[in-house]
């Protein structure tokens, strides 16, 4: 399965505290084959920073930052539209997965 035909869309506002830890898990998973959607809903700390850096790193994972907060729905959907893929799953800011946890999720499809 290609990565365009798996994305895992990770909606986010001010998660400063958890994001490194939530995105080291999902980078560092066993499965690689997938893209990486942060929808930043207009943080107000260093959640822009610490994204940014990872998708400078990382070619799976694609930024975007919204101009203002929209609400969380707003957020939810709008990464739920720009996945354009045949699988789709969530993650949450503060997640942490075990390494074989796509693995094992790709592997029930």
């Amino acid at each position: 399965m290609k990565h365009k035909n798996f994305v895992i869309g990770l909606p986010v506002y001010n998660g400063e505290k958890f994001i490194k830890h939530a995105i080291d898990s999902i980078l560092s998973q066993s499965y690689k084959n997938f893209k990486l959607i942060i929808s930043d809903n207009c943080s107000e700390d260093n959640t822009k920073n610490i994204c940014k850096e990872y998708a400078s790193k990382d070619k799976r994972v694609s930024y975007i930052r919204h101009s203002k907060n929209f609400g969380p729905h707003f957020n939810f959907k709008f990464l739920l539209d720009q996945a354009k893929s045949k699988y789709f799953m969530w993650a949450a800011a503060d997640d942490i997965w075990l390494p074989n946890f796509l693995n094992s999720c790709v592997k029930s499809l």
